[in-house]
């Protein structure tokens, strides 16, 4: 072999060496390109995983925190609602307590009056009854009167025929005379000034 052809192939030989060099080298930055883009892939990934599980960490605080809400909201609802029941029976308690005193009072209003209306009749009785006492008194005190006289009249009376005779009618006639219409209108008037008190 010629030296030029030596050289040639050796310059062919350098040329294919460097040539398989920049292939190896082009392959390499090639792999590295692409390890770049899958770890900017895994990152990528990575970040939206930890995105979607932000955001649903978010909604399920969000949801508890509406169950939180809607909690106390019925808490607040019962004890509202509580508040008002005990509120309308102290109401109702008070209404009824109010009732029973009136009609305790009504009662012990009409017994008193009951009681006044009898300690009247009573009284009413006690006075018609010393009424009729006094009237009855009064009859047997001029009758007794009445007797007195007649006793007296007849004392008064002689012994002989004519002034017995006549003291007998003179006492006929005054026994009459007490017994008379005037005497009878006296005792009346005396007996309704009686009732009329």
């Amino acid at each position: 072999m010629l030296p030029d052809e030596k050289e040639n192939a050796s310059e062919e030989e350098e040329e294919e060496e460097e040539e398989e060099e920049e292939e190896e080298e082009e392959e390499e930055e090639e792999e590295e390109e692409e390890e770049e883009e899958e770890e900017e892939e895994e990152i990528k990934e990575e970040e939206e995983e930890e995105e979607e599980e932000e955001e649903e960490e978010e909604e399920e605080e969000e949801e508890e925190e509406e169950e939180e809400e809607e909690e106390e909201e019925e808490e607040e609802e019962e004890e509202e609602e509580e508040e008002e029941e005990i509120k309308e029976e102290r109401e109702e308690e008070e209404e009824e307590e109010k009732e029973e005193e009136e009609e305790i009072k009504e009662e012990r209003e009409e017994e008193e009056e009951e009681e006044e209306e009898e300690e009247e009749e009573e009284e009413e009785e006690e006075e018609e009854e010393e009424e009729e006492e006094e009237e009855e008194e009064e009859e047997e005190e001029e009758e007794e009167e009445e007797e007195e006289e007649e006793e007296r009249r007849r004392r008064k009376c002689g012994s002989a025929g004519e002034s017995s005779g006549k003291a007998g009618l003179h006492s006929q006639e005054l026994f009459h005379d007490l017994n008379g219409p005037p005497v009878q209108r006296l005792r009346t008037l005396l007996s309704e000034l009686l009732v009329m008190q």
